[in-house]
């Protein structure tokens, strides 16, 4: 693969999942700016690396690299889905680099990209630091609405930019 990735099973209301790796691998206080800003020392698994480039640096390099690594775990876990679905973001607002990852690997794959059939029906603010699986399912729950015509029947990827859905 383009870039060292170290993927792991997910569980969940699904039948396979998979996270391709974990995005911070440690994150160390190192005292404040001169704004007062409490600054840390952070590393990155090499794709949590370019994850955070493409999401707060605005820097859009790290997408073709993203996405073919993604493209290669595909190809090697032997899925064949009917289509994929990008999982819609708990901050519309800000830049999402899931659609972007998503609409490549669909372009790569030849897995059509569905962005129709899942829609999120209310905010419910970042769920990373949320640990408890209980207390993220409450979370979410009536948070999305699917179109059951569009699914009923399909295998589908449900593709994410992180694993804050899993629960």
């Amino acid at each position: 693969m383009g870039i060292t990735v170290n993927p792991r099973k997910i569980i969940g209301a699904w039948d396979e999942g998979y996270s391709l790796d974990v995005h911070t691998l440690s994150s160390t206080p190192i005292g404040c700016n001169t704004a007062g800003h409490l600054q840390f020392d952070t590393k990155r698994s090499s794709l949590g690396e370019l994850i955070y480039r493409l999401k707060y640096r605005s820097d859009i390099t790290p997408l073709q690299p993203i996405a073919e690594t993604v493209n290669e775990f595909l190809v090697k876990w032997g899925v064949k889905p009917d289509f994929m679905v990008a999982v819609p973001p708990s901050n519309p607002r800000r830049y999402q680099p899931v659609f972007e990852i998503a609409k490549r690997v669909s372009k790569m794959s030849g897995i059509p990209l569905n962005e129709n059939c899942l829609r999120k029906t209310k905010r419910t603010g970042q769920l990373k630091d949320v640990k408890d699986a209980s207390e993220k399912a409450a979370l979410l729950k009536d948070a999305f609405e699917v179109s059951a015509g569009e699914i009923l029947g399909k295998q589908i990827l449900v593709f994410g930019g992180n694993d804050e859905y899993n629960c």
